[in-house]
């Protein structure tokens, strides 16, 4: 198994639930901001 080769994947996988768990806290900021 090569592990440079499996690495990118995980690594993007890891980024996009970053980003998605990111946008939901802000969301959530930003409504009790606006509330």
């Amino acid at each position: 198994m090569d592990v440079l080769a499996v690495l990118p994947p995980l690594l993007y996988k890891h980024e996009v639930l970053w980003q998605q768990t990111l946008g939901m806290n802000f969301d959530a900021i930003r409504a009790a901001i606006l509330e």
